[in-house]
């Protein structure tokens, strides 16, 4: 049976499926004997695609292949696969989960109300800011960051979104929905994705 190295946890149903068909392992002890890599974060490199002599794919559960030595992998005839998009809604809520927890500042709220600080509600310190109609900034126009774009557009009347990426010219955002931000550290804090 094939040996596939999976070295992050995945959904049950998803290993189930997996070791029906491979040997999976989680350790790297007899790499050479391994014939797939299963990632999410772990770092792959020219030692460990050099070392796994039977290699024939890297798969990232995830988007992005950031981690993996493409060039090697090439080199050694390896094929690398990942998931773009697989869950680019889901963080992209959380995304702006986080933009409405700092522009209504509840870490700090939530504190203070558990430790008696406020006496009343509605000082300035407690004030937040909406996010109704406002001209947000976002770093990167990839999955997630149009994700994002959709839901500030639909959801909170942001009719003009800023983004910046110096690999996309003014054009190309355009055409993703966005408006070309030039340097993006005049226009803190922007939401980064």
């Amino acid at each position: 049976m094939k040996k596939v190295f999976l070295c992050e946890t995945i959904a049950e149903s998803a290993y189930e499926r997996l070791c029906r068909n491979f040997e999976v392992t989680d350790s790297l002890d007899d790499v050479s004997e391994i014939e797939g890599i299963i990632t999410r974060n772990k770092p792959v490199d020219r030692n460990l695609i050099a070392s796994a002599k039977k290699l024939k794919v890297i798969a990232n559960h995830g988007s992005g292949s950031d981690f993996i030595d493409l060039k090697a992998a090439a080199e050694y005839g390896v094929a690398v696969e990942n998931a773009p998009g697989l869950n680019s809604r889901s963080v992209a809520e959380l995304a702006l989960g986080f933009l409405l927890a700092l522009n209504f500042k509840m870490k700090m709220n939530d504190a203070g109300l558990k430790e008696d600080r406020f006496k009343n509600f509605g000082t300035a310190e407690l004030r937040g800011h909406e996010v109704y109609g406002k001209k947000p900034g976002i770093i990167g126009s990839g999955n997630i960051a149009r994700q994002l774009a959709s839901i500030l557009k639909n959801g909170f009347g942001c009719n003009e979104i800023y983004c910046w990426n110096p690999r996309r010219t003014a054009k190309e955002l355009k055409e993703l929905g966005f408006k070309k931000l030039k340097l993006w550290k005049n226009f803190l804090p922007p939401l980064i994705l």
